[in-house]
């Protein structure tokens, strides 16, 4: 209860995003351009490149490669992509910031945050 209540905290207590832009209307894209910071980005893409650096919690992101499926010559030649997927607990603020946007009180509904990175 005591950690539920500090989750709450945390997330009340960011400020409200401002700088939203929609890219798309079907399916809805958003861009919010002040949801971090540059030095926030550089922190989420340096845990992906050096996988091997533990967060706080001792917990590094899950390396997962993928390539695009398709059944074509055309897909089959498209992108490949790597996800890596993070523990809740290492991306606190990430989960913090999240929850505020949509306006939830805590994680319990959310699937483990992800990065991805596309390649040719």
């Amino acid at each position: 209860v005591e950690r539920k209540a500090e989750e709450i905290d945390a997330i009340q207590s960011l400020p409200p995003f401002t700088q939203f832009r929609i890219l798309n209307v079907d399916p809805m894209v958003l861009a919010i351009d002040d949801f971090m910071s540059d030095e926030e980005c550089d922190e989420y893409v340096n845990l992906c490149a050096n996988p091997k650096i533990l967060t706080e919690s001792n917990d590094a992101p899950m390396e997962s490669r993928s390539k695009t499926m398709g059944k074509d010559s055309k897909s089959k030649s498209q992108r490949t992509s790597t996800t890596w997927f993070h523990h809740f607990k290492g991306v606190p603020a990430l989960m913090a910031k999240a929850s505020r946007l949509l306006g939830l009180k805590s994680i319990d509904r959310w699937e483990e945050p992800q990065t991805v990175r596309y390649q040719q």
